[in-house]
Formats: structure tokens, C-alpha cells, sequence
């Protein structure tokens, strides 16, 4: 095979690479997600049976959730990139643009994960309201 053909090749898989690891996140995030959207289910089961519930811990899912979905929202747009820059590399042979959209999915996913870490602060915050609520009980 040419040399070329071979950089062609390996240029269209690296994202293909990426794509994997992006994955697996974006599958944490949905536990994550679905996590809270569980637990604000069972909030509103315990409001709605008459139960007293923090308002606090309403505010804070919901802004987990919110980050949650908007992590999710990055690392989706940066696999679309991904496997659009795999595409466009492989019909044109590398372009400009393939590269500007590898960097634009390196972006998302950089976004993705940062919301994500916010989260995880916002969640230990979460824990905290639980833990002095339990204790004044």
C-alpha cells in the first residue's frame, strides 16, 4: 500500500479512537442522569404523600441535572464531530475543515468533562444538605 493512503487511513480512525472514550463518559453521565431524575421522582412521591422535603435539595438536583444534561448535550456533539471529521478527512484527504471540526470535538468533550466535574462538586453539596437534615431528625 502507498504511504499515503496509510496516513489517510490512520488520520480517518484517530477520532474513531476519541469516540470510544467519549462514550464510555457519556454513558457515566447518563447513570449520573438518571440518578437524579430518580431521585426528584422520589422527592415529589414524599411532597405529594404529605412528607416534609428540603426545598434545598430540589434547587440542587435540579441544577445537577441540569449540568448533567448540558455535560451530555457537549460529549454527544463532540462524537457527532468526531465521526464527521473521520468522514470528512477520509473524502478529501485531510482538509482544513476535517481538522477545524477535531478541534471543535476536542472542544465539546473539554466542555463535556468540565461540566461534569462541576457536577460532581454541586453533588458533594447535595450530600451535604442530606447529611444536616438527617441529623437535626
Amino acid at each position: 500500500m502507498d504511504g499515503q493512503v496509510i496516513n489517510l487511513i490512520k488520520a480517518a480512525l484517530v477520532p474513531f479512537v476519541l469516540i470510544s472514550g467519549e462514550g464510555l463518559i457519556a454513558l457515566t453521565m447518563q447513570n449520573r442522569y438518571g440518578r437524579v431524575i430518580d431521585r426528584v421522582r422520589e422527592l415529589h412521591h414524599r411532597l405529594k404523600i404529605g412528607e416534609e422535603v428540603r426545598k434545598e435539595e430540589f434547587n440542587v438536583l435540579y441544577k445537577r441535572g441540569l449540568l448533567l444534561r448540558n455535560s451530555m448535550i457537549c460529549l454527544f456533539s463532540s462524537i457527532m464531530f468526531c465521526l464527521l471529521t473521520s468522514i470528512i478527512t477520509y473524502w478529501t484527504g485531510g482538509s482544513i475543515l476535517s481538522f477545524v471540526f477535531f478541534l471543535f470535538s476536542l472542544l465539546l468533550f473539554f466542555i463535556g468533562v468540565l461540566l461534569a466535574v462541576i457536577d460532581l462538586l454541586v453533588s458533594y453539596k447535595a450530600l451535604e444538605i442530606r447529611i444536616k437534615s438527617s441529623l437535626k431528625e
